[in-house]
């Protein structure tokens, strides 16, 4: 697990570094796109907090968490290609490889999570998460 955090840092902030310029100085920043970071983190964190109850009892509300990261997707695709890594991010948190919804995933597979895998799962959330919401404060205001 602590290699999948490591790797997924290295991925981000690689990322962030080698097109974070680019994106800067090639897109508006767009208050919609930091509001949806906001309250996907905002929700990601509400619902990992619960994951040592069952997760039938919320399987609706991390369903319409994964349309919305889906639909944020689709938004940011509409920006071009300057916005691709962007897009290339969301994607991550969207993946089943070690990302948000691969921990929602183990919760369903699972029924429940352990308390020490949520607190060791919340800041990896929370910093994949804040990667994007860095990208998107960081391009240029109109």
């Amino acid at each position: 697990m602590k290699h999948i955090s490591a790797l997924l840092r290295v991925s981000v902030f690689t990322l962030i570094i080698l097109c974070g310029a680019c994106i800067s100085a090639a897109l508006n920043y767009d208050e919609q796109s930091v509001r949806n970071v906001e309250l996907v983190r905002q929700d990601a964190l509400r619902l990992l907090n619960q994951g040592t109850k069952p997760y039938s009892g919320f399987e609706a509300e991390v369903t319409a968490l994964k349309k919305k990261i889906d639909e944020i997707i689709i938004y940011e695709s509409g920006k071009g290609k300057a916005n691709a890594p962007v897009v290339n991010m969301w994607k991550a948190v969207r993946s089943s490889t070690g990302n948000l919804v691969n921990i929602f995933e183990l919760w369903e597979r699972q029924g429940t999570l352990s308390q020490a895998f949520i607190e060791e799962s919340r800041p990896r959330v929370a910093n994949l998460l804040n990667s994007i919401l860095t990208v998107e404060e960081h391009k240029t205001k109109r």
